[in-house]
């Protein structure tokens, strides 16, 4: 539902008059601009104050309130499609961060002009600014932030939102690696936790629903049957749930052994764990293999609902690395982020530079590629 009554996707333009004709004075969730033709840096404005919000707010363009009340006689659009030219606006640093889910609705008037509705969900990661500044959504308007203490308020936001998606993504890697069956000190292990910025609210509907357990059962059949090294395709599956988390695993119990895990959590975190019977992996069977996790993570992921950068967390344990020594060292762990969503080649290039290092060798970011055995 919306603040204008119908869902996002069914609401239509009679719904929009009615909801005006009764609307408050004042709204703090929406704000409505009329006027001949769109203006830019006020819709930036006004898209960078909601965004910096806690919930979504809805920008109308075309509305004019007069003493008769509100009417809709829409405005001129440079291209004729709102949708587009407003996405232009907004794409390419005009507002920075690009609010994840931003979506218009447009409906045509009369002599070609449109009435247009903008719905902006607040940003994972604030602050949002256009041009280099600040916006924030008060009563009634939106306002340039010059105070210090607000300026300072909407970094902090940030700052928790980044810190808590790192620590997430640590908690999924280190999950996916607890679930991993007991195995010979020699044996490779590794896990992969990936988290984003933010979520989308009444993140536990969603974990516990059939669209994600099929997202889980997809990605780890299509990793069964890719990776031959553990296990043939068409391995049983085991699946667990605690009061928070569901996973997917390959039957411990099988002779090939566990092989691959697919993990979703309450918190947003997706975390996947491979475990071979070997203790010398070629470089790139290692980096092939995070490659597989991090996309099977980012489908996983996706059902429920992300925003923001992503964050990821990489744990590698066994014999290619030195845990076993006197005096024990830990495990290798690898963190980057913030990234966009999907997989990066260059990140994993950087990760698999990282691990070579935790096995004593000497490898430089700006060296040549070396092969090789982790």
């Amino acid at each position: 539902m919306t603040i204008f009554g119908p869902a996002w996707h069914e609401l239509e333009l009679a719904d929009l008059q009615a909801f005006l004709e009764d609307a408050p004075s004042e709204p703090l969730e929406w704000e409505a601009k009329g006027g001949g033709e769109l203006n830019p840096g006020k819709v930036r404005a006004q898209v960078c104050g909601f965004a910096n919000g806690y919930d979504v707010g809805y920008l109308i363009l075309g509305a004019q309130e007069g003493d008769g009340g509100w009417t809709l006689g829409g405005i001129v659009f440079p291209n004729g499609d709102p949708a587009s030219d407003i996405s232009d606006l907004i794409a390419g640093g005009g507002v920075t961060p690009y609010p994840d889910g931003l979506s218009v609705r447009s409906f045509e008037v009369a002599g070609g002009r449109h009435v247009a509705v903008v719905r902006i969900p607040s940003v994972a990661v604030p602050p949002c600014t256009t041009r280099g500044t600040l916006f924030e959504r008060v009563s009634g308007k939106t306002i340039a932030v010059t105070d210090p203490v607000r300026v300072s308020a909407l970094f902090q936001r940030g700052d928790s939102a980044r810190a808590h998606a790192q620590a997430v993504a640590e908690r999924a890697a280190s999950a996916a690696m607890g679930l991993g069956r007991r195995r010979e000190p020699g044996d490779i292990q590794l896990a992969l936790g990936l988290a984003a910025s933010g979520y989308r609210p009444d993140i536990s509907s969603r974990l516990f629903a059939g669209l994600l357990d099929a997202a889980m059962r997809e990605q780890i059949k299509a990793l069964a049957a890719r990776d031959i090294l553990t296990h043939p395709s068409g391995a049983p599956f085991v699946r667990t749930t605690t009061q928070d988390a569901l996973a997917l695993a390959i039957d411990p119990t099988h002779e090939f052994g566990d092989g691959w895990i697919v993990r979703a959590d309450w918190a947003g975190g997706a975390g996947l764990h491979w475990g071979a019977a070997m203790q010398t992996v070629a470089v790139e069977t290692v980096t092939e293999r995070l490659g597989w996790a991090w996309t099977a993570a980012e489908a996983v992921m996706a059902m429920l609902d992300p925003l923001g950068p992503r964050y990821v967390h990489v744990i590698a344990a066994g014999g290619p690395f030195p845990i076993n020594r006197d005096p024990p060292r830990p495990w290798p762990q690898v963190r980057r982020g913030p990234l966009p969503a999907g997989v990066s080649d260059d990140v994993l290039a950087s990760i698999r530079r990282e691990l070579q290092r935790a096995r004593g060798h000497f490898v430089l970011e700006d060296g040549p590629e070396l092969g090789g055995s982790l």
